[in-house]
């Protein structure tokens, strides 16, 4: 934040496309398999709560299986943050985070 507040708003739309192709992605793709795996693993076992009144069949797969939709959510976010940023190189009008005008 030290840096990025004080950078033009081609070099902060730079910033949101490396950090998203270097971070955001990488790491909710190695979190979506990882989870995917564990949500079919999950449904497969047709896994109940371990506590006698808890969750029954149908229900703890599916929180798991939010997991997985959830981390999808990001990666479409992630895409749209992509774009915007690309647009904002190519035609000069920058995303709303990108400028350094301030609202009150």
């Amino acid at each position: 934040d030290v840096f990025y507040r004080r950078m033009s708003p081609p070099q902060r739309c730079l910033v949101n496309i490396v950090g998203t192709l270097g971070l955001l992605l990488p790491v909710c793709g190695l979190m979506t398999w990882s989870a995917m795996r564990y949500a079919a693993r999950s449904w497969g076992y047709a896994e109940r709560s371990a506590e006698s009144g808890g969750l029954g069949y149908p229900f703890v797969p599916l929180g798991k299986s939010l997991i997985v939709v959830m981390l999808l959510l990001l990666i479409v976010q992630g895409i749209v943050i992509l774009i915007r940023n690309w647009h904002g190189l190519r035609t000069g009008e920058f995303p709303e985070g990108a400028t350094t005008e301030q609202k009150l």
